[in-house]
């Protein structure tokens, strides 16, 4: 038994001994039980600094968007795997997108319906936060595209409600061009391989061909027979509602320029010319613009508005006939005029204003740029003239004049004023490269079809056309004349505004210095 307490208080006096021990190294760390400053003494090796309370003033908002196909659930309506994410920094305040922002997130095919959580939207962001973007599926529509004959280009699928993408239109800017029977029989044995038979399904048209390398676009292209033009999608609505069947509608064209062999350019009508036109006697009014002169059509309201003819007795008139051989077109003019007259050889070299006596001006243009030429009628100068888009085919292009009712070979083109009393009338014939013009200010090379040259035209292919006939029915006096020359003016037709009026005798030239303008309707030439 005494035994037993002696062991009892050897225990009892062991642990007294390390509780003492305990409190004594508590009391070197700091005083005890009392609050423990350790983390304002500074970083020690042994107790490294705990900054885990620290609070953020700077949160990030990241927005989930974007999937590829397959990574949305359409049962759910959930993205199972988004594709990117876009990342804003806030201090609090409310998130706001930019329109571009809000552009990444479209989807094809989706619309944006909502996010996950509007907190963003709101201030008082104290965490950062992460935002899924919410699609719902557009429903489609399919429109069906038709050619005139009706036979079906191709089917696209748009969305309700929105407008379809150009990208799913058919091209009508180079549609398939097809030809008649008629047309073929006339193609030398060489150009006929080059085609084949038209053949399409619900087409109404027999007996037409295609080229070759265009059997494969019939089903992403507008299919136009020569001498036509492509107008509009008739049926098609701007934000298609329903499942619909649209259909070109196609005009035609005022002529056919015909195929042929090289012409010569030497003033005199080759057999091979068609004549494709007549002049329109009209007065050109303000209404009426150049750069809007490619679009009219006997129909348009600025043509409805012009008069017959202004002034002048001397009547003039003129045939138009055109050809085309693959490299250049060709135009022949035949005008008839009472009284051919021209200011002469050194006022056209000099002063090179055609369009100031009896002379042609000729604008064209093959795409949105209307250009001009312009040619006196004793074929002196031609000049592309101070326009919006003058020629830049100008040095390139072929001409040639004569005059008619007398022996051309007599007629003597002098340094001075010359009046050509004898003759009857007189042609041009212009010979135009066969390629479409190049971009205002693009200077084309020398080499035909070379560097800077605009797209070469063919079989097909549109051109607007317009002839204005300038005529004068007398010529100046010498005094007024010999003064614009030693002078280099630009215009004569200054001094009908000064004091040289008189000179000029404005009764017999009238109020414009020409007698009258007369210019046919502006028509589409079809190359065929």
């Amino acid at each position: 038994m005494k035994t037993k307490l002696k062991q009892f208080a050897a225990l009892f006096l062991s642990v007294l001994l390390v509780l003492a021990m305990v409190f004594s190294v508590a009391a070197c760390n700091g005083g005890g039980n009392g609050p423990d400053d350790s983390g304002n003494k500074g970083p020690t090796e042994q107790n490294p600094p705990d900054d885990t309370g620290d609070e953020k003033d700077s949160f990030t908002v990241t927005f989930h968007y974007g999937f590829d196909a397959g990574d949305f659930d359409a049962a759910t309506g959930t993205v199972k795997k988004y594709k990117s994410e876009l990342k804003r920094e806030t201090k609090g305040k409310k998130v706001t997108l930019a329109s571009a922002a809000l552009k990444l997130f479209e989807v094809e095919g989706y619309e944006v319906s909502g996010y996950s959580t509007t907190d963003w939207q709101k201030d008082g962001i104290a965490a950062d936060m992460d935002v899924n973007v919410l699609y719902t599926p557009l429903e489609t529509v399919n429109v069906t595209f038709k050619n005139a004959d009706g036979s079906v280009i191709k089917t696209a699928t748009g969305y309700k409600g929105r407008a379809l993408a150009l990208s799913e239109y058919p091209d009508t800017e180079d549609p398939v061009f097809i030809i008649s029977s008629e047309r073929f029989n006339e193609m030398t044995a060489a150009e006929q391989s080059d085609y084949t038979d038209y053949e399409a399904a619900g087409s109404s048209l027999t007996g037409y061909k295609m080229l070759k390398a265009d059997a494969a676009r019939i089903n992403s292209a507008a299919v136009v027979p020569v001498g036509k033009y492509f107008k509009s999608w008739e049926g098609m609505q701007t934000t298609p509602t329903a499942d619909c069947t649209v259909t070109a509608a196609l005009g035609d064209g005022d002529a056919v320029m015909p195929k042929t062999a090289a012409i010569t350019v030497d003033g005199v009508k080759d057999a091979a010319y068609e004549q494709v036109d007549s002049l329109v006697h009209v007065v050109v009014y303000s209404s009426v613009t150049n750069d809007k002169m490619k679009d009219y059509t006997n129909d348009d309201a600025g043509w409805k508005k012009a008069a017959t003819r202004q002034g002048g007795t001397n009547a003039a008139d003129a045939k138009i006939y055109a050809a085309y051989d693959g490299d250049w077109l060709y135009f022949y003019f035949e005008i008839t005029d009472e009284r051919v007259l021209n200011l002469g050889k050194k006022f056209n070299e000099q002063i090179a204003n055609p369009w100031q006596q009896d002379g042609i001006e000729f604008y064209y243009a093959f795409g949105t740029a209307t250009c001009r030429l312009q040619v006196d009628a004793l074929g002196y100068h031609i000049d592309a003239g101070d326009y919006t888009n003058s020629s830049a085919y100008q040095d390139k292009v072929q001409y040639a004049t004569s005059l008619t009712g007398v022996d051309i070979a007599s007629v003597k083109k002098g340094e001075g004023m010359i009046e050509a009393t004898g003759a009857t009338g007189y042609n041009i014939e212009i010979a135009i490269p066969a390629y479409k013009e190049p971009e205002k200010g693009a200077t084309p090379s020398d080499t035909i079809g070379g560097a800077g040259w605009g797209e070469k035209v063919g079989i097909g292919d549109m051109m607007y056309f317009a002839l204005q006939l300038n005529n004068i029915d007398a010529l100046p006096v010498e005094r007024a004349y010999d003064q614009a020359i030693s002078e280099n003016s630009a215009n004569l037709y200054a001094y009908m505004n000064s004091i040289e009026t008189a000179s000029f005798n404005a009764v017999a030239f009238g109020s414009q210095f020409h007698d009258f303008v007369d210019i046919g309707y502006a028509k589409r030439y079809v190359l065929g």
